[in-house]
C-alpha cells in the first residue's frame, strides 16, 4: 500500500477499513500518549491514503470495482475528477464515468490476481465491467482448471497466460490505453490482440464493414479495426464469498482494435 492502492484487492481493503475504524479508539489510547513516536501519524496517513483510493474506484452509488479478492460491496465515492495514478493502476474519473486501467507492477501479492491490462469501466451508478472478483482459496483448489484459466479475466490474451505464467506479463511493457471522450470510453489495443466484453444471455451481435456492434446493461459497444475472429465464451465472475456467476462474453481476435463503450 505505498501508494495507497492496496495490491491485495478492494475487499481487502474494506476489510482493513472496516478493522481500523473499530480499533480506532484502542490505537488512539495507546499511540496519542507518546508524542515523540510518529508511528501513529504514519499509520493514519496510509489509512487517509487507502480511504481515497477506495473512493475512487467506485460508482456514484459507492460500488467498488472489483480488484483482486473483491465482489459486489459498498463504501464512499468521491466526487473528484480527473486522472489519478498509482503504481498499479489508473484511474480516471470524468463525465460520470469511472475508467480503471490495471497494470500490475507490484511484488508476489498472496490474493493477486492476474489482471494484467484489464479495463473495468462504470458510468454514474452503474458497473458495466466491474471486473471478475477472485474466490476463496478453497474453491481455487477444487476448481484450478476454471479459475485460474485466462478467459475468467476482462485483459488482453497473450501466450504466458497459460496457468500461473500471467505474472510474468507485468515485467512487459502494456499497449493498452483509455480515454474518456465526449464519444465516451474507448480502449486502444495496440497490435495484435485478443480481447473479451461481456454480453447479456440473449445478446445478438453484429459485424460488417470492419466493425464489431453489440450491447450490454444498457450500453453500446462499437469494436473497430482490423478484426480477425469473433467467438462467444464465458468467465466466472465473485459475487460473494463462496459465490460465483457465469458471463457471457464476446472474444474478438484482430489488430489495432478500438472500441467505443456509450450509452444508449
Amino acid at each position: 500500500m505505498a501508494d495507497g492502492a492496496f495490491i491485495e484487492g478492494s475487499h481487502y481493503s474494506l476489510y482493513c477499513s472496516d478493522a481500523y475504524e473499530r480499533a480506532l479508539p484502542l490505537l488512539d489510547s495507546f499511540y496519542g500518549t507518546d508524542e515523540t513516536d510518529d508511528t501513529w501519524t504514519k499509520i493514519k496517513e496510509k489509512m487517509e491514503q487507502l480511504s481515497l483510493w477506495q473512493s475512487l474506484i467506485t460508482s456514484s452509488d459507492g460500488v467498488v470495482a472489483s480488484i483482486g479478492d473483491s465482489w459486489y460491496e459498498k463504501t464512499d465515492t468521491a466526487s473528484s475528477t480527473g486522472t489519478f495514478e498509482y503504481k498499479d493502476m489508473t484511474i480516471q474519473r470524468d463525465k460520470g464515468w469511472v475508467v480503471v486501467a490495471n497494470h500490475r507492477k507490484t511484488g508476489f501479492a498472496l490474493h493477486e490476481h492476474c489482471h494484467g491490462d484489464e479495463v473495468l469501466v462504470a458510468k454514474d451508478n452503474k458497473w458495466i465491467i466491474q471486473g471478475s472478483g477472485m474466490p476463496s482459496y478453497k474453491q481455487v483448489m477444487a476448481k484450478p482448471w476454471i479459475w485460474r484459466r485466462p478467459r475468467n479475466h476482462f485483459f488482453s490474451e497473450s501466450k504466458l497466460d497459460f496457468y500461473s505464467f500471467w505474472r510474468f506479463r507485468k515485467k512487459f511493457v502494456i499497449k493498452r490505453t483509455t480515454e474518456i471522450s465526449n464519444m465516451g470510453v474507448v480502449i486502444n489495443d495496440i497490435g495484435k490482440k485478443t480481447v473479451r466484453f461481456p454480453v447479456s444471455d440473449n445478446n445478438k451481435w453484429s459485424q460488417g464493414n470492419g466493425n464489431l456492434f453489440f450491447e450490454y446493461n444498457g450500453f453500446s459497444f462499437v469494436v473497430k479495426g482490423d478484426i480477425t475472429n469473433v467467438k462467444e465464451d464465458y468467465a466466472w465472475q465473485s459475487i460473494g464469498y463462496r459465490e460465483e456467476k457465469k458471463v457471457k462474453v464476446l472474444r474478438i481476435k484482430g489488430t489495432d482494435l478500438v472500441t467505443t463503450i456509450q450509452q444508449k
